[in-house]
């Protein structure tokens, strides 16, 4: 998100700043996030910034994986189905795809020498 896209309420002061806000609110131009109190460009059915969506996000992964952790079972079957996915001709063929483009060469040959030096 850039940072004209964010509009601060604590930097509005007077009055007539205050009043233009809420007439962008009104006009549906800006709207208020509704965890942070943070002012963001309108959008349809979109409640939160773009900052609180990734912590948002990044909180229910981490809930995910601690129900996942939790349960060896779960944890079996998650493997298993990994597993078999990776094993899918089509995965084999996009992943041997990527593998082979120089960027994808060039990072793996910079961590392979970076963890050959830690050690």
């Amino acid at each position: 998100m850039k940072s004209d896209d964010v509009f601060d309420i604590s930097k509005a002061y007077s009055d007539d700043e205050m009043k233009r806000v809420f007439l962008q609110v009104q006009l549906k131009e800006i709207t208020l996030c509704e965890t942070c109190d943070v002012f963001f460009k309108y959008v349809p059915q979109k409640r939160f910034c773009d900052a609180c969506n990734i912590e948002r996000s990044k909180a229910s992964a981490k809930r995910r994986n601690e129900k996942v952790r939790a349960c060896p079972k779960l944890w079996a079957k998650k493997a298993k189905q990994k597993r078999e996915y990776d094993q899918r001709p089509e995965v084999k063929a996009k992943k041997r795809e990527y593998d082979q483009r120089p960027d994808v060469k060039e990072r793996k040959r910079r961590q392979r020498k970076a963890k050959k030096n830690e050690d």
